[in-house]
């Protein structure tokens, strides 16, 4: 498990096309001698892009909001949006919205910022176009302009 910016997260790890292989094998048996639980996972464009969808969401919403997660999912509204953003990114995974919605609901500190809320509170360029235009030319997707 790593923590990083208030959100616990395993460790996963594989093949950028997929499946497994003797290298990710040592490295899972380097993870393990060191004490570090990972994941070998053989489907790591599907790990890929939920972590994609969960960046749209967290990245666009919160900004949107310019809330950290407590206070977004506490309002139904504001969940809802979330949510509904994340479901309208996803498409090579079907279910992958509604599962990084709960992990993050479960897992993430109340205070958690994303790193697109911070950099709009800093007063830095965001990366929110780049984001919801590779989610546009995947797929219509919804974009949030601030």
């Amino acid at each position: 498990m790593v923590a990083y910016g208030g959100v616990r997260a395993d460790l996963m790890f594989g093949e950028p096309e997929g499946g497994e292989n003797e290298r990710t094998e040592r490295l899972l048996e380097t993870f393990e001698k060191a004490g570090l639980p990972a994941e070998l996972r053989t489907d790591m464009p599907v790990v890929q892009w939920e972590k994609f969808v969960a960046i749209c969401g967290t990245g666009g919403v919160l900004t949107l909001l310019r809330l950290p997660m407590g206070p977004t999912f506490d309002c139904p509204e504001s969940g809802e949006l979330f949510l509904g953003v994340m479901k309208e990114i996803e498409a090579l995974s079907e279910g992958s919205a509604v599962r990084r919605y709960q992990y993050f609901k479960e897992n993430a500190d109340p205070s958690t910022r994303s790193s697109t809320l911070m950099d709009l509170e800093a007063g830095r360029r965001l990366e929110l176009e780049s984001l919801a235009g590779t989610a546009e030319s995947r797929r219509s997707c919804l974009v949030v302009h601030l």
